[in-house]
């Protein structure tokens, strides 16, 4: 693992494309290499790795978008929608405009193969994170301490990393983490998963009644139900306790 980098794709793609990832929505002057060398090395020296890089031309920047609400939707909404590029094939120095499809570049950086943006049509969806929410129960994944809390995660989602980062804040010691992805479990099998799709997984170290409170204390916002007053928290929102 490179902090650097987005788990999950061939191609390296750094942490600051999160947002556009979370969304698939690539805009004008995003730019992808097939290797590391691109962002880490003087361009000279870069170009001795360097296959391709794709350059996205339309659709123009948007202003103040941003996937907050840690859900699936804008990002299978977005993936059949058009996209124009420039790829630049680095070795003959040819350049090529592709009209295409945003989950289509989306594709070649999961493979690493350029092959989606020559195709006519939009490739299939993948399975969103979404969908594993009812599985979270079933997984067998042993319970190292008192019990354990497990949530859907998707990196690239900022309501997400800040969930994580508070349960982490909110335990510390008292918990031990692990993220596995999506793919590792059986119930991902012949399916066409987004591969930042992971699970995440506390093994707390205190008894489960005292593990419900502070899990309340860490992720919970002031929001009431208006006609009866009472608090609309509940734990099974954001992931399942066993």
């Amino acid at each position: 693992m490179n902090s650097n980098y987005l788990d999950g794709f061939k191609c390296p793609v750094p942490t600051n494309f999160s947002d556009v990832l979370s969304r698939c929505r690539f805009e004008q002057g995003d730019t992808f290499h097939n290797h590391n060398d691109a962002y880490e090395k003087p361009w000279g020296e870069a170009l001795e790795n360097l296959e391709w890089s794709i350059q996205v031309i339309v659709p123009e920047k948007s202003v103040g978008e941003s996937n907050t609400h840690g859900s699936d939707i804008s990002f299978l909404k977005n993936w059949q929608t058009s996209i124009e590029v420039e790829m630049i094939f680095h070795k003959t120095n040819q350049k090529k405009t592709l009209k295409s499809f945003q989950g289509n570049l989306y594709d070649v950086l999961v493979s690493g193969s350029v092959d989606s943006l020559f195709e006519l049509a939009p490739t299939p969806k993948p399975v969103g994170c979404d969908s594993f929410n009812n599985a979270l129960q079933s997984l067998a994944i042993p319970i190292r301490h008192e019990c354990q809390f497990r949530m859907v995660y998707n990196e690239p989602y900022p309501i997400l990393r800040a969930k994580r980062n508070k349960l982490e804040k909110e335990f510390a010691s008292d918990t031990s983490l692990k993220i596995i992805p999506i793919t590792e479990f059986e119930i991902s099998k012949e399916k066409k998963i987004m591969p930042t799709c992971s699970v995440c997984i506390f093994d707390f170290k205190v008894a489960k009644d005292e593990v419900e409170e502070r899990i309340k204390k860490a992720l919970y916002i002031a929001v009431r139900n208006k006609k009866t007053n009472k608090s609309t928290y509940r734990t099974a929102d954001h992931g399942v306790l066993v």
